[in-house]
C-alpha cells in the first residue's frame, strides 16, 4: 500500500508541475478573469487545488502548513473571489503548489497519516484517492478557464 501511495502523490505533483508550467506566461489580469456563465477564476481554482488537501488531511492536527492561515479560509469549497488577486498572491499560490506536495509525500513517509497502521492508512488512501479526482476537476475547469482568457 506505501508504494501505491507514493505513486499516487508523485501523479499529483506530475499534473501540479504540467498545470503550473501551461500557465505560466499568464498575466495576472487573465488569473484574476471571471468570464460570463463561470462563477471563479484560475486564480481561486489554483487556491482551492492548494488548500482542500489541507482541509481533508491536516484540519485539526498540529501539521498544518505554514501557508494555511493566509489562504485556507478564501479558497475553501463554497467561496469565491471578492477581490482581485494580486500579483505577489498569485505568484506565492502557483509556487506553493508543488513544495504542498513534497510535504505531505514527507508527513506521509514519516509515519504523520498512518499512527493507527491499517484503519488510518486505508482512510488516507482514500482521501488521496478523492484529492486526485478533485485536483482533475478543477484542473479541467482550470483548462476551460484558459481557453477563454486566452
Amino acid at each position: 500500500m506505501k508504494m501505491d501511495i507514493v505513486n499516487k502523490i508523485t501523479e499529483l505533483k506530475h499534473r501540479r508541475a504540467k498545470l503550473v508550467e501551461k500557465l505560466s506566461n499568464l498575466s495576472d489580469h487573465q488569473f484574476n478573469m471571471i468570464p460570463s456563465g463561470y462563477t471563479n477564476n484560475i486564480i481561486w481554482n489554483l487556491g482551492h487545488i492548494l488548500v482542500t488537501p489541507i482541509h481533508h488531511l491536516y484540519s485539526g492536527t498540529e501539521k498544518m502548513p505554514p501557508f494555511a492561515a493566509r489562504y485556507y479560509g478564501r479558497y475553501l469549497d463554497g467561496t469565491h473571489p471578492d477581490t482581485s488577486t494580486e500579483r505577489e498572491e498569485i505568484r506565492e499560490i502557483t509556487r506553493l503548489l508543488m513544495p504542498a506536495l513534497e510535504s505531505l509525500e514527507t508527513d506521509f513517509k514519516a509515519g504523520f497519516f498512518t499512527r493507527d497502521q491499517g484503519f488510518v492508512a486505508q482512510v488516507f488512501e482514500r482521501a488521496l484517492d478523492f484529492l486526485i479526482f478533485h485536483e482533475r476537476m478543477h484542473t479541467s475547469k482550470i483548462l476551460a478557464l484558459l481557453q477563454v482568457v486566452g
